[in-house]
């Protein structure tokens, strides 16, 4: 089983948009992504990976692939026990 670690993912996409100096507004009108839809990836919240085409426009826009972002989970535990590190 895997999953998106979101909080990482939101981080690494906050940090590149911060090191550029971009604003949230300039970052949408560069991709097309909404500035709410921005700010909650960047928060990791769930409501910004329900559309994956926004996760995969801001990975491009950052060179970010959110494929490094994925966990794999051990299905058999409650906790979900974690199997492997994300990328740093």
């Amino acid at each position: 089983m895997s999953a998106l670690d979101r909080k990482k993912l939101g981080a690494a996409l906050e940090a590149a948009r911060r090191r550029r100096g971009l604003a949230m507004r300039t970052v949408t009108e560069l991709t097309g992504v909404s500035r709410s839809t921005i700010s909650r990836a960047e928060r990791g919240h769930a409501d910004g990976y329900v559309t994956a085409d926004a996760v995969v426009i801001l990975g491009a826009f950052y060179q970010i692939d959110p494929r490094d972002f994925v966990c794999l989970f051990h299905a058999n535990t409650p906790s979900g026990q974690k199997l492997t590190e994300t990328a740093e």
